[in-house]
């Protein structure tokens, strides 16, 4: 219920923030996920697509938002996870093209192991920087997705290409 709540309380922010005479604009994106601390024991790297949504408040600042698929292979060949992410959150963009991000939203978990699987959703958080070049936009971030009792980390790299 907590999630619930909080994902209402992430929209209405964005909503509120939101005039007409701004201009949305999105990208695509590859992804590579490389796992951190006690997930990287039972992980490998991942690699995944998403598409991000920008909305500018300010000059410098955009809200954003971000929905993804990223696979992540096992230690071991009976094992994988993969992710898909929900988030929302913001990027503050410096005059020299660099900017900085934080987002936070819900991540479906998913292990699959000798062909069972167990999935849940969980409270995710990413915090990073990036540069843009022209219709190139390049980040990278740690990522948590906060499990039971734990965390599944990875440090997260991705290069998204401006279509609006």
């Amino acid at each position: 219920m907590k999630k619930i709540v909080l994902f209402a309380v992430m929209i209405a922010v964005a909503v509120s923030f939101a005039q007409e005479s701004k201009q949305v604009s999105w990208d695509g994106g590859v992804e590579l996920a490389l796992p951190m601390g006690d997930f990287a024991d039972a992980a490998g790297m991942g690699i995944g697509i998403s598409g991000k949504l920008y909305y500018p408040v300010k000059p410098e600042i955009d809200i954003t938002g971000r929905l993804g698929y990223i696979y992540i292979s096992g230690e071991d060949d009976d094992w994988s996870f993969s992710e898909i992410p929900f988030m929302f959150g913001g990027r503050y963009k410096f005059p020299n093209k660099l900017y900085g991000l934080f987002e936070m939203g819900f991540t479906v978990f998913t292990v699959d192991w000798d062909g069972d699987e167990a999935d849940e959703t969980e409270l995710t958080f990413a915090f990073g920087g990036g540069y843009v070049h022209e219709k190139f936009d390049f980040s990278a971030f740690f990522n948590s997705v906060q499990t039971d009792g734990d965390s599944a980390n990875h440090f997260g790299i991705r290069v998204g290409y401006k279509f609006m």
